[in-house]
């Protein structure tokens, strides 16, 4: 068996889900394959077993990214160029007129990926969330809000202007010589070494390997989001104080598993309604240890979103023994 550990904090949002796109990765190249966590770790370490060797997984990351990339350089308007150019995948929307152009994009889309059979690539759009178009403000009904039906887990900083969800998902990933490389340096002597994560999924400046944007995305297939008819859209695992008028704290909180589950079961956990919430009482508690969840990691979000731009950053986890 080969056991991967993610070479980097698990207190990392971007860890983590990097670990969950790593799995997704070999799993789509049909080979099993299980998550977890090292059980001595203070840092929440992510672990991914399978029984294939490393250079078969470096072959199944160059293979997920080449099923996706048409579904990544997708336009929304065919035809245009430079920062004209806004990618079908895109979650968000400024207005409703884009909202439902983009609805209607992403499900021409989706009907050619499912011909394809490209369910990988399926799974990521469902991961990176849809714009709503009928979204209104609870306290204007004049004004939308399409952006709340995107995933609660993009921290993409712009509404408009430049390509960041798409240049966040072009993997560099032909140079790597090895599956170590892959995971820990650059793709090409001739570029840097690591680069910022754009996603927001670590605090700012942090620093990753070059191809960790591409896995920790492609974790996000783990976590379809769910269109919601009003208020804004359903993120697994994800929670909200000021939803429930507690306070303006909002987060994340995965599992952590000192024994690894497989990918369908690590499915079924991260829709475990239990997870929703950063402070379970005795009950859910002791239903998420039947479960087989050792500990919570917690990753709250630090908003600093203005009326025309959206930016938050997740903080490493606080880990909570169960």
């Amino acid at each position: 068996m080969n056991v991967i550990k993610v070479p980097a904090s698990g207190r990392l949002l971007v860890a983590q889900l990097a670990a969950y796109g790593l799995a997704a990765a070999i799993e789509r190249s049909g080979a099993p394959v299980w998550v977890g966590h090292d059980p001595d770790s203070l840092e929440l370490t992510a672990l991914v077993m399978t029984e294939l060797e490393a250079a078969a997984v470096l072959d199944a990351v160059r293979a997920s990214a080449a099923e996706c990339e048409d579904a990544v350089e997708r336009d929304l308007s065919p035809g245009t160029s430079g920062n004209n150019r806004i990618p079908v995948i895109r979650a968000r929307a400024t207005d409703a007129e884009r909202a439902v152009l983009a609805l209607q994009r992403r499900e021409e889309l989706l009907d050619e990926l499912d011909g394809a059979g490209s369910s990988l690539a399926a799974r990521l759009i469902a991961g990176l969330g849809a714009p709503a178009p009928w979204v209104v403000d609870p306290f204007s009904r004049e004004k939308r809000l399409p952006a709340w039906g995107a995933t609660r887990l993009d921290g993409v900083p712009y509404n408009i202007g430049a390509d960041i969800v798409r240049s966040a998902l072009r993997p560099g990933l032909a140079a790597a010589r090895d599956l170590d490389n892959l995971l820990t340096q650059a793709p090409g002597d001739d570029e840097p070494g690591h680069a910022e994560d754009r996603f927001r999924w670590s605090p700012p400046r942090s620093a990753l390997p070059a191809a960790w944007q591409w896995l920790a995305g492609l974790g996000l297939t783990l976590l379809p989001v769910g269109l919601a008819g009003r208020g804004r859209s359903r993120t697994p695992a994800f929670w909200d104080r000021r939803a429930r008028g507690e306070g303006t704290a909002r987060g994340v909180t995965l599992p952590v598993l000192a024994d690894p589950v497989s990918l369908p079961r690590l499915r079924a956990l991260l829709q475990t309604a239990e997870l929703a919430d950063d402070s379970p009482g005795p009950a859910a508690r002791e239903r998420l240890k039947r479960l087989g969840i050792t500990a919570l990691a917690i990753f709250v979000v630090r908003d600093g979103s203005t009326g025309t731009m959206v930016q938050f950053f997740f903080e490493p986890a606080e880990r909570i023994d169960l």
